[in-house]
């Protein structure tokens, strides 16, 4: 068993299909499947059901799925964890929050950042909603932390985040952001 066959598992797993899953991945089908019946042979146990419809979980892999999942989720934050404990990144960061996130979020959220990231400036000050909206569009701050309401629309030149699902704080960065392409923002 290795992390190659894991990713495999994954990819097919989201695809819902062995063809897509291997071009996605830039192999050959055979050379996926040839690799999947490896790892099925050595966990005794199929892990997909193949046919035309497509490929889709068996019984025993709808149970194992989540672990080989899970297996992929903790290599990736391990390599994350050793590269944040050997980056050296220099630069800045420029938060606007309102008043409420300033005391509430911050300080945690500043102090694991620090740990992680030494090299990098950080200022935060506090400000109005509207203010940290204006901010953001102008590009003057890097991240934007304000509530919204659910039915609330800003402006298409900045893009939100949840920070949490029980709470309606929202983190705004400018529509060109890095953050953008992210689905989650920790």
């Amino acid at each position: 068993m290795n992390f190659e066959q894991l990713a495999y598992v994954k990819k097919i797993y989201e695809m819902e299909s062995m063809i897509h899953a291997a071009e996605a991945i830039h192999i050959s089908q055979s050379a996926m499947s040839q690799s999947l019946a490896n790892l099925e042979q050595e966990l005794g146990y199929t892990l997909f059901h193949r046919s035309r419809k497509g490929t889709l979980p068996t019984p025993e892999g709808k149970q194992l799925i989540p672990f080989i999942i899970d297996i992929l989720d903790s290599r990736d934050k391990l390599s994350a964890e050793v590269e944040a404990m050997t980056s050296h990144l220099k630069g800045s960061l420029i938060i606007a929050t309102i008043p409420t996130l300033f005391n509430k979020i911050i300080p945690k959220a500043l102090s694991a950042f620090k740990k992680d990231y030494p090299h990098i400036n950080v200022e935060i000050f506090e400000s109005s909603r509207e203010d940290i909206i204006r901010l953001v569009e102008n590009n003057e701050v890097d991240i934007g932390l304000i509530g919204i309401r659910d039915n609330e629309q800003l402006s298409s030149t900045i893009t939100l985040h949840s920070l949490n699902r029980t709470s309606d704080f929202k983190l705004i960065v400018p529509k060109k952001s890095k953050l953008v392409l992210k689905d989650v923002v920790s």
